[in-house]
């Protein structure tokens, strides 16, 4: 049995822009991050994306 290269296994998220964020939805939080009131704000990790399951797009 053979395997298909990795970029074939795995949809691009090109083909499921419905499962992207936008730049829209993405930038409140990056704003946030910037600015003083995140200041106390450190060591953590975040999701920009948190309905999105980790690992490669489906």
């Amino acid at each position: 049995m053979e395997h298909a290269p990795v970029c074939e296994q795995v949809p691009s998220p090109m083909k499921m822009p419905q499962k992207l964020k936008t730049p829209k939805d993405l930038m409140p939080l990056y704003l946030y991050l910037m600015s003083d009131d995140s200041i106390e704000v450190s060591g953590q990790s975040l999701d920009a994306q948190p309905d999105r399951k980790a690992g490669p797009a489906e």
